[in-house]
């Protein structure tokens, strides 16, 4: 009875999804209609400098079909190139709305000078400091999109 319990425990802990801990904004676009986040907490070393993070894209109100997408990243430091994985889309409420799996055939990407992928590398590589200001542990698209709509 025991051992049945704890392996029940055991795969509801390894099925459950990470929740984010740790949500800091990276950057905004030009136009202010949508705004980057990493959750501090994912961000991973790997052999040869490239890390992993999770990013989370902001879209304001009404500009797109899905109100945020996060995305399993990874970023190549040395070789200033971004790849990202598995991407999931919610609406303004958190609701899951779609799944793209990873896609290993697109393969890497150069980062591009003054983009906001390039200003999350930064910040990800070490070369910028993470910014001080956190929105919690749940998806912030509520806050982040208020932002977005003072401008």
């Amino acid at each position: 009875m025991f051992s049945r319990a704890f392996a029940v425990l055991l795969l509801s802990t390894i099925a459950s999804p990470a929740l984010a801990q740790d949500w800091r904004m990276i950057s905004t676009s030009a136009d202010r209609g949508a705004a980057m986040l990493i959750d501090a907490q994912t961000v991973t070393n790997a052999a040869n400098d490239v890390h992993g993070v999770d990013i989370l894209i902001v879209i304001k109100a009404g500009g797109a079909p899905m109100d945020a997408v996060l995305s399993e990243t990874r970023i190549d430091c040395p070789g200033n190139k971004i790849r990202v994985g598995k991407s999931t889309s919610y609406n303004a409420a958190g609701k899951l709305l779609q799944v793209e799996e990873d896609r290993p055939e697109f393969g890497w990407d150069p980062l591009i000078e003054g983009s906001n992928y390039a200003a999350v590398a930064d910040v990800v590589c070490g070369r910028t400091k993470m910014p001080a200001t956190r929105f919690g542990p749940a998806l912030p698209i509520g806050p982040v999109r208020a932002l977005l709509a003072k401008s």
